[in-house]
């Protein structure tokens, strides 16, 4: 079977409600759904000061596509990689490309800082509510 890339963004009061949140979303799979509804825990990506969500999702998906892509297309894919990727960010970013890329292992959550929650809340129905903003993402067998 294969696989496929999820990406979900949910307001929450924590991580553990927003997961389970999301995996009920899903409904019932037959294990092959390429949601987050197959991945049984999550783990918390340590995000650096300074570092955008998006930034660090972009660098985990280049990064997880150096250790998945067939041996031709590698050196291109490390040059992309460290073109985007600061040289200082690029430890964490593998270790947690690792864990992305694995099917069966957890989705990555990044719990988004308060700036970039604020922003988000902005003129939505969760203005002024307390919570936070996380982004699970992952790759999940199809």
């Amino acid at each position: 079977m294969g696989a496929t890339e999820f990406e979900n963004v949910i307001f929450s009061l924590n991580s553990i409600e927003a997961f389970s949140e999301l995996k009920k979303e899903c409904g019932d799979t037959d294990g092959y759904s390429g949601t987050i509804a197959e991945k049984e825990s999550y783990i918390m990506v340590e995000m650096p000061s300074r570092v955008s969500v998006e930034q660090a999702v972009n660098w985990i998906y280049n990064a997880s596509y150096v250790i998945d892509c067939c041996e031709e297309e590698r050196p291109a894919a490390i040059r992309m990689f460290e073109s985007k990727c600061p040289d200082q960010h690029r430890g964490w970013v593998k270790r947690y490309a690792r864990k992305y890329s694995d099917k069966f292992g957890p989705a990555l959550c990044i719990r988004w800082n308060e700036g970039q929650s604020r922003e988000w809340k902005k003129g939505s129905r969760f203005q002024g509510k307390r919570g936070n903003v996380y982004t699970f993402i992952g790759i999940a067998s199809c």
